[in-house]
């Protein structure tokens, strides 16, 4: 059985990411700030016949994520997929933005991926390569208003996915990100509000889909939008 890590599984993109994969077979290590929430993805996921950890972490807390790479090492072995998926959004002008909030968002969504990267990789390349996917967003790819941290981060995870996929790409570890546009989920419900939004299982789609390719292609990002959403 391979192993994939999953940040921010506690619910929206995160849990259908887990459901889906859990449906491909693939064991389980999930986190999330919220340990209830995490635990009842991993319960749904042990359902499908797979084995699921669940556990409670902060991504930005460099302890905190090796401590929980050492656990899962020693529960799984080696992994094959590692999903950055944890994220913070900030519905603020620029001018509003505290450096406190400016700085939560840099942690969670930029270095929470730096740090979960280095914690996991090394044991995707002892397994003989595999996959990392850092979920970004289309705000990485356009400016927003009230938006600035958000955008600012996101544009930054772009970068290190882009760095990565050429750092790794000797050790037989494909880098990617994904790109989706306005997705209904608790992070972002009560700031945007649109009729035809994006799912959860919409993305969890695209992840089975990278995973599944074969090792000679390599899908650097894919942007996702609403069909009526201009193109990016």
């Amino acid at each position: 059985m391979m192993t994939a890590v999953i940040t921010g599984a506690g619910r929206g993109i995160g849990r259908a990411v887990a459901l889906r994969l859990a449906e491909e077979g693939y064991d389980l290590a999930l986190s999330a700030r919220t340990l209830a929430q995490v635990e009842e993805t991993a319960r749904l996921c042990r359902q499908k016949g797979v084995h699921a950890t669940a556990a409670s972490m902060d991504v930005a807390e460099q302890a905190q994520v090796e401590e929980w790479a050492a656990e899962v090492l020693a529960e799984f072995g080696t992994i094959k997929v590692l999903i950055n998926n944890a994220g913070v959004f900030l519905d603020r002008t620029v001018l509003e933005t505290e450096p406190s909030e400016w700085d939560r968002v840099m942690d969670v969504n930029v270095r929470g991926a730096y740090l979960c990267t280095r914690a996991f990789a090394p044991s995707i390349i002892e397994a003989g390569g595999g996959h990392i996917i850092n979920m970004s967003s289309t705000s990485g790819k356009k400016g927003y208003a009230r938006q600035g941290a958000y955008c600012a981060s996101k544009y930054a995870l772009l970068g290190l996915t882009k760095v990565l996929a050429m750092e790794l790409r000797d050790q037989g570890v494909h880098v990617s990100a994904i790109c989706p546009g306005g997705v209904d989920t608790e992070l972002v419900r009560g700031h945007l509000d649109r009729p035809d939004w994006l799912q959860p299982e919409d993305i969890a789609e695209t992840v089975a889909f990278l995973l599944r390719l074969p090792p000679r292609a390599a899908v650097d990002e894919v942007v996702m939008r609403r069909f009526t959403a201009e193109p990016y």
